[in-house]
Parts: C-alpha cells; sequence; structure tokens
C-alpha cells in the first residue's frame, strides 16, 4: 500500500452458528472484502454457505480464504472446485501459522492489495463529507453507539451540507459503505441512526443468546426484552431495537400486544397432537436448485405473519395460515432445499397464489438465486396418489408460450391439459385483474360514502329537521344504512 495514502478499514466479525446467519445478509456489501477464515483441526467450515451468502450480497466483492495452520496440520479443501464454482469471486486461498506468521507476510500483502482495488477506495469525495465522517468516528470513540437524525442534521448543517436532499444523500452512501446504520424509510428508524455497527449485532445477539428467551422457544415480551437490554446504554433505544429485529425479520409482534416471536429460535417439532387434514389440498413445493439460503421460511413467517390465527401452530420449521375461509400448511425441509405449501378450504387458489407471490417477492431478493414451483400432475391417477408427479412450473410456462397445448405424465403417461395445471393451483393474471379492480372500485365507494355519511352528520348537527320528525327518521335510517354500507365493504377488502 502506498505509503502516502491512508486507509481506515472497518473489519466486522460475522457469527458462523446457525441461528446467526439469518442476520448476515444485512450487514454485507457490495464495495467490501470478504475473508473466509478456517481451522485446521475443525471441519465444520460450511464453505458452501460463506460463498453462497457473499454471492448472493456482496456484488462482485472479492473473496479469500484463509486456512489457519496449527502445529503443522492444514486444512484441505476443493479448490479447484470452488474456485470453478465461483471464479467471479473467489480470487486467492492461503496456509497461514498465526503462531508463527508464517504465511502471514503475503496475506498481509495481499489484504493491501485487494482493498486499494475496491470500486469506491480513491474515488474523489467532497472536504465536507470526510470532516462529518471524522466527527462521526470522534462521536463513536467517545461511546455514543448511536445519535438521533437531528444531531446528524446539526453536524451537516455545521459543516456547511445545509440542504435536506444532500444530507440524506450523505446518510445513504455511509449506510452503503458500512460507516453507519440508517433506515430512511422506516418510521421508527429513521429518527436513530446507529454509529456502531458491531454494538448493534451484539445488542441483537444478546436477544437470540439470551437463556431464558432461548427456554421460552423464542417467545417473549417487551418486559423480557427491557430485562435483556438493561444496561444504561440500551435504556432509550429499545423500541428501535425492536424495530431493527422486526426490519431484520427476526421477530414479530403478536397483534400489537407486546408479545414476539422469534421463528428461528421456535422448537423444531411440531406442536403436540397437530395434524394437518391433507383431504381437499392444493399443493406445490418450492426447490432451490443447488443452494438454499438460511432463513427463507423464517423471513416468510414474519412478512405474513398477519395471515397466523393461532400463534401456538408456528414452529422452527412450519408454519399454519387462515385467510378468508382457506387455511394453509408451510413447511421447509432445509436439507432437501425445499418448501412445501399445501391449502384447504374455500378460496384454496387465492390464498395459494398470496403465498407464492409472497415467496417470489423474498426470492428476487437473493441475487443469482435458483428457485423452482413444481406443480402436481391433476391426472386421474396422479389425484388419487400420495406421491403425484410433479411438473416444473416455468417448463409449462414455456410449453404455453411455444402453442403446447398438453404434457405427459411420467407416472400414468396420460397426456394432461397445461394450462389446467397452472390454473388448477394459482389465480390467472386475468383473474387478479379483475379482482384488483374490484378491489379499487370499493376502496372508492368507501371514499363516497364516507363523504356522504360526514355531509349528512354535518346537516343532522344544525338540527335544520327538528320540526319534521318523519322526515328527521328517515335521515337517520340514512345515515345508518351508510354505516352498515361501509362496513360491509371495509369487511370485503379486509378479507382480499
Amino acid at each position: 500500500m502506498q505509503t502516502h495514502k491512508k486507509i481506515t478499514v472497518n473489519i466486522w466479525d460475522f457469527g458462523g452458528q446457525d441461528i446467526y446467519k439469518s442476520t448476515h445478509r444485512f450487514f454485507l456489501s457490495h464495495r467490501s472484502l470478504y475473508i473466509i477464515l478456517a481451522d485446521s483441526h475443525k471441519e465444520d467450515t460450511d464453505f458452501i454457505y460463506w460463498l453462497n451468502t457473499a454471492e448472493m450480497f456482496g456484488g462482485k466483492s472479492p473473496v479469500l480464504i484463509v486456512l489457519n495452520e496449527k502445529e503443522g496440520l492444514k486444512r484441505t479443501i476443493s479448490w479447484k472446485t470452488l474456485q470453478g464454482r465461483y471464479g467471479d469471486i473467489l480470487k486467492e486461498k492461503y496456509d497461514v501459522d498465526f503462531k508463527t506468521l508464517t504465511g502471514y507476510q503475503n496475506l498481509k500483502t495481499d489484504l493491501q492489495h485487494y482493498i486499494q482495488k475496491l470500486p469506491h477506495i480513491g474515488n474523489p469525495v467532497p472536504a465536507t463529507w470526510k470532516i462529518i465522517r471524522e466527527k462521526l468516528a470522534q462521536l463513536n470513540k467517545d461511546g455514543k453507539n448511536y445519535i438521533s437524525t437531528e444531531k446528524f442534521f446539526e453536524i451537516c448543517t455545521n459543516n456547511k451540507l445545509t440542504k435536506d436532499a444532500q444530507i440524506l444523500s450523505l446518510s445513504q452512501f455511509f449506510h452503503d459503505i458500512g460507516v453507519l446504520l440508517h433506515f430512511q424509510n422506516d418510521d421508527i428508524l429513521e429518527r436513530r441512526i446507529f454509529l456502531n455497527k458491531d454494538w448493534t449485532l451484539n445488542a441483537i445477539y444478546k436477544i437470540i443468546d439470551d437463556k431464558l428467551i432461548q427456554r421460552q422457544k423464542g417467545r417473549f415480551t417487551r418486559s423480557d426484552a427491557a430485562k435483556v437490554w438493561h444496561e444504561p446504554e440500551y435504556r432509550f433505544i429499545r423500541p428501535e431495537l425492536l424495530a431493527l429485529m422486526k426490519r431484520f425479520y427476526l421477530i414479530y409482534e403478536i397483534n400489537n400486544s407486546q408479545d414476539y416471536i422469534s421463528p428461528q429460535m421456535l422448537s423444531e417439532a411440531e406442536p403436540e397432537n397437530y395434524i394437518w387434514n391433507t383431504n381437499n389440498n392444493l399443493q406445490i413445493e418450492i426447490n432451490y436448485d443447488l443452494f438454499m439460503p438460511r432463513g427463507i421460511l423464517w423471513q416468510f413467517i414474519v412478512m405474513a405473519h398477519n395471515y397466523i390465527k393461532n400463534h401456538e401452530i408456528v414452529w422452527r420449521t412450519g408454519v399454519v395460515m387462515e385467510h378468508n375461509n382457506a387455511k394453509a400448511e408451510i413447511v421447509e425441509t432445509y436439507g432437501k432445499n425445499e418448501i412445501t405449501i399445501k391449502v384447504s378450504g374455500d378460496n384454496r387458489r387465492d390464498f395459494m397464489t398470496i403465498i407464492a407471490n409472497k415467496f417470489d417477492e423474498i426470492n428476487s431478493q437473493y441475487q443469482s438465486l435458483k428457485d423452482e414451483k413444481l406443480i402436481p400432475c391433476n391426472c386421474d391417477e396422479c389425484k388419487l396418489s400420495a406421491e403425484p408427479y410433479f411438473f416444473r412450473n416455468s417448463s409449462l410456462k414455456k410449453r404455453l408460450l411455444k402453442g403446447k397445448q398438453t404434457i405427459e405424465c411420467d407416472n400414468s403417461y396420460v397426456d394432461v391439459n397445461v394450462k389446467s395445471l397452472i390454473d388448477d393451483i394459482f389465480v390467472s393474471d386475468i383473474e387478479l385483474e379483475i379482482k384488483n379492480n374490484e378491489l379499487l372500485y370499493k376502496k372508492d365507494k368507501v371514499k363516497q360514502l364516507e363523504t356522504l355519511y360526514q355531509l349528512l352528520k354535518e346537516y343532522e348537527n344544525k338540527r335544520i329537521l327538528k320540526d319534521d320528525p318523519r322526515e328527521l327518521l328517515s335521515h337517520k335510517n340514512e345515515i345508518e344504512r351508510i354505516q352498515t354500507e361501509i362496513k360491509i365493504l371495509e369487511n370485503e377488502i379486509k378479507a382480499n
């Protein structure tokens, strides 16, 4: 590294335990250097997990593997295989004995090289940005783990950065390069800026590691959290830390009750005496090719928790949800890289479509993730079978685009209609458009009725009708009719 150029490097150590893995992606950025450190005495380093995680959330950031030698023992890995699969990001492998420092100098030289080559290193930035960053670093050094957004604006204003848009742009830039954490689009979190990532991550880990919460299998109250975060440093930041855990899909709150559930900490076993009725189910499987990120189902549970009616029927690998007279069981089999969705009751297709779309939303957040929906065959033999043949949804759609109307079942060898396979499971785009238009009409109708209701109430309050009992009664009846119609429409909107 050039002697005249001083570069400040921030280093974060990610916990390798399984329970921490769902937090990792929120602290990875595109402009970073990643190092996978493996111990020679242990064979538990999951290189595939770390490389896939870096590939999905680190953009094109370089990755180095460091194998720590101990007493002459060397760790062996399939370097050529890994490089063949992850060649775009995986750069070098090093054997280093950190006790004798054998191999350390070579590692140090290359670290300096790869840090200098990061895309944002050396880019000119306004002098005021550098001054503001130094002010933030000094606050952190003085023990400030977080500050208010007002304080950040004050620092910027005092250093000649006065426009709101410029200040928020700088905050976003610092967030992107890992200087701080600031979630500007969150109603609670936008008020705080976290200066110390380690402190923030450790605060989250305190909940995950707490013995009482572990004994309660991830179920805790706001009071429990206050006991975990009892030190003075957490006194005025507890609501934001809970909001941060929600933002990271680590917990959800049960109906604004101040009771929380952390899906990843729940019991792995299904609830006692729980049995799913398999009669008249729609079923699909979501299969992940090569790699399934840890925490997909947990994120889904948090994002879709409003559909959980009985919060006792949720466990680490599964959940039961309900919507509009339909009930769904969603189960993850991590070892097989698959999620199975079963839906029964009225409006099964509607609820299946909602659930599948939610998983599409989640999966789209993972770069390079390869997932596929598998749809069961609806031929007479498969309908009665506990193990029907499954078609790849992408293949079915491709056949339709090519004008192919049928496809052969590999179990019965009977030709089945391609469109019916899809339409039996999901609501079509045309149906969705009609439903959305109906929903928009109902919402617009509610607004019109609410306006009319307010006018009638004002008219009544002026007591213009006090001398005509019959007209007054008719007026009151009209108000009640409007109230009833508004309530019916609001229930229909809520059901959709």
